[in-house]
């Protein structure tokens, strides 16, 4: 990191960026889970407009440095959307910023926190304390894709 990362809600005005961030971030992170033709299918359909149900609804937040989004993510209470950070990025602690955002979130008036975990994120996903539930195949554009459900439990 070179300079000092913030987190703020996503408007409309940030569709591209993120629609480049996270066309960019499947396709380089993920390549080595998912097939090339399960990419495709999966990014093809998608706009920047896809973003604004939720960016209007106030579900999308964005990680900003030196006025560049290195990353976003979605959360509402008790389910986080996905963290997608830019791939010259990773190893930062943007992803942990990210998912520490989407848990205040998530956790709002629940002691539990679903997410659909591609499989390259898995690792990430235990290492922050959630669970394995399932594998499920779930329809992302003209594929299905193999992702895990996971499940963050509070201790009470």
């Amino acid at each position: 990191m070179t300079g000092k990362i913030t987190i703020r809600k996503a408007t409309r005005d940030d569709a591209v960026a993120i629609h480049e961030l996270h066309i960019q971030s499947v396709r380089e992170l993920c390549k080595d889970h998912y097939s090339n033709g399960q990419i495709s299918g999966w990014l093809d359909p998608r706009t920047p407009e896809r973003y604004f149900p939720a960016i209007d609804v106030g579900t999308y937040f964005i990680a900003i440095e030196d006025s560049v989004i290195v990353g976003f993510g979605g959360a509402r209470p008790g389910e986080v959307w996905g963290i997608y950070v830019l791939p010259d990025h990773t190893k930062e602690g943007i992803g942990s910023m990210l998912l520490r955002h989407a848990m205040e979130i998530a956790q709002g008036s629940t002691d539990k926190v679903v997410l659909q975990s591609t499989l390259n994120a898995v690792d990430f996903y235990h290492r922050k304390g959630f669970a394995e539930v399932r594998k499920e195949l779930i329809r992302r554009g003209s594929v299905e894709l193999p992702v895990v459900l996971m499940e963050f439990k509070s201790e009470t």
